[in-house]
């Protein structure tokens, strides 16, 4: 458990501490636990929110103050069998600032970097909230980078015709937007709602500051949101290369089928081990059925390749009035 309570450098007692105290609990440090347990002046209905551990956006209004439980992406996966997310559990008042984590968080130990070599005071615990929520959207924009990388190496990857798709990367990819843009959204919701709630009084220049945080916020939502269009394209164009793949081999299959079916009832009909079969004591009938067969296979090819053909400029017609169309209409 650590504190900081700010000094003001201009009062005649520096020794003596003012301001806003902000205490900061790690559920992991035997010390902080029973600090919170037993000498914290808080309710057990307030403690039992600090210390859950649910990885949900909430906000409570209890008697102490305003509780947070401030979820978010994580740069890497904490534990096996975990979501990647970073939980901050929050009491917010006029006179106080309390955070309770169980790991390491980078954007409290940066705020409390930065305060550390500050002097200014900081009037109530919103101000304490809004420097937090402005960190949190700046680490999630970070963390979004990473993920940008890696959707630009995926298009690279399956526009460039490659022979194996990247069927589980986008899969995995897509599930990870889905699950970021789950807990940014919420987080936004929790911190629109704190602006919006009349029952909490910041000052109109401590909702400013959490209005900032709140628009950086709503700003990554909007990146995760574009990023998850980028990875369903990506997805789109994998199924249209498999579904390409899978025409292919069927029409392959349809030719050989095609060519081979004739000539298989052929040898069929002829191989009927039965008296009477014309030919049988000819010596040039043989080479008669394999020349019957011959031209059976090569006019079922040349058949089945116009077919083809045909097929092919009919798409390539309809694509190139299609692409007529809307150079049309965009010039309309």
């Amino acid at each position: 458990m650590r504190r900081i309570v700010p000094r003001e450098s201009s009062t005649d007692n520096p020794s003596d501490p003012t301001g806003v105290e902000w205490v900061d609990v790690d559920l992991e440090d035997p010390e902080s636990l029973s600090w919170l347990e037993q000498d914290s002046s808080l309710n057990d209905e307030t403690r039992k929110l600090l210390v859950n551990n649910e990885q949900r956006n909430r906000r409570f209004v209890v008697s102490e103050g305003l509780f947070l439980s401030l979820c978010y992406p994580a740069e890497a996966q904490r534990e096996p069998g975990t979501e990647p997310i970073y939980r901050v559990g929050i009491l917010v008042s006029q006179d106080r600032f309390i955070t309770v984590r169980r790991h390491s968080i980078p954007a409290i130990e940066q705020l409390w970097e930065t305060l550390q070599g500050e002097t200014e005071i900081l009037s109530s615990g919103w101000s304490y909230l809004s420097r937090l929520v402005i960190r949190v959207a700046a680490e999630v924009e970070w963390i979004l980078d990473d993920t940008a990388d890696e959707i630009d190496q995926l298009e690279d990857h399956v526009f460039e015709g490659t022979s194996q798709p990247p069927i589980d990367e986008i899969g995995k990819l897509r599930r990870q937007l889905i699950l970021d843009r789950r807990h940014i959204t919420a987080l936004n919701r929790v911190i629109e709602e704190t602006l919006d709630d009349h029952r909490i009084a910041p000052s109109r220049e401590e909702s400013a500051a959490l209005a900032s945080g709140s628009q950086l916020v709503i700003r990554q939502v909007r990146t995760v949101e574009f990023f998850l269009e980028r990875a369903n394209l990506i997805q789109d164009q994998i199924q249209s290369l498999l579904s390409d793949r899978i025409n292919t081999a069927t029409l392959r299959l349809g030719v050989v089928a095609t060519v081979f079916l004739p000539l298989g009832f052929l040898t069929g009909l002829l191989g009927i081990n039965v008296a009477g079969m014309p030919g049988s004591h000819n010596p040039i009938a043989f080479w008669v059925v394999c020349a019957i067969l011959t031209v059976l296979a090569v006019g079922a090819w040349i058949l089945v390749g116009r077919l083809h053909r045909d097929d092919l400029e009919t798409k390539s017609k309809k694509r190139r009035s299609r692409d007529a169309a809307q150079q049309t209409n965009k010039k309309s």
